[in-house]
């Protein structure tokens, strides 16, 4: 649980705490007792032109590694899809996307394990 007092308690000056979720993680807010709770919602979308997605310096994780090293491995063995064909992931996240979108602009916005898989 996020306890935004705590990290104000004791603070002389008036603050502002905050926390930011994506649209598909449940949150809970949780009866105020004292002082003010202000709730804000909005949403963010990259503009279909938009090309110039920042791209983050990730250091690996050991699940990342793993399934790096896994997929590698089967790539390299020529008895894997020995004939040919395709090869696709589900994602696990839901993404805000309009119907006309194109799924190529998405590549740069993908989240956790999704990205793992891109990468």
């Amino acid at each position: 649980m996020f306890d935004s007092a705590a990290l104000v308690k004791g603070q002389k000056d008036p603050t502002i705490t905050f926390a930011a979720f994506y649209s598909d993680i449940e949150h809970e807010v949780t009866p105020v007792t004292s002082g003010h709770h202000v709730m804000l919602t909005y949403n963010l979308y990259f503009l279909e032109e938009s090309s110039n997605a920042v791209t983050p310096i990730l250091v690996p994780s050991t699940t990342e590694t793993a399934f790096n090293a896994m997929l590698l491995k089967l790539l390299s063995d020529p008895m894997f899809m020995d004939k040919g064909g395709f090869l696709g992931f589900g994602l696990q996240h839901e993404y805000p996307l309009n119907q006309n979108a194109s799924i190529g602009n998405l590549v740069n916005c993908l989240k956790g394990s999704d990205a793992i898989i891109q990468r």
